[in-house]
């Protein structure tokens, strides 16, 4: 979110009202300042310096995602319950910050996935439809 008074980007914060949970702090900031709902924020570091580095937090959340997402297919669950390898390989590009090999990644996420038997509507795409997989429970 841009900051006003400093002329740059910031990351959203709010101080703790009486009676309120850090865990209500954070969900009240994010519904106020930047209109998200309906997620479950977890707690990665405290930061207790009062000005806060703000790359570094970046820094910090970017490293564990992607450590997260190196371990499981989908751990934040972003395309959904179901979803196409295709799909599934470009949301772990985008939390690796660069392209994947498409057949090392089908290999690798292969033995995690199991195929749900339903076929993607084709959206006006040339080929054949794609397969549409879940997460192994």
């Amino acid at each position: 979110m841009a900051r006003d008074d400093i002329g740059k980007w910031a990351l959203p914060g709010a101080f703790l009202r009486a009676g309120e949970t850090l865990a209500q702090a954070v969900e009240r900031s994010l519904r106020e300042k930047l209109g998200v709902q309906g997620v479950r924020p977890r707690q990665l570091y405290v930061f207790d310096d009062p000005a806060s580095d703000h790359p570094a937090i970046v820094r910090l959340a970017k490293q564990h995602i992607r450590s997260r997402y190196e371990a499981e297919p989908d751990p934040e669950r972003l395309p959904g319950s179901r979803f196409t390898l295709r799909e599934l390989r470009l949301v772990h590009e985008d939390v690796a910050g660069h392209e994947l090999k498409r057949d090392t990644f089908r290999l690798t996420m292969w033995h995690r996935l199991e195929a749900t038997g339903v076929m993607k509507e084709n959206t006006g795409t040339r080929g054949r439809p794609a397969e549409l997989f879940r997460r192994k429970a």
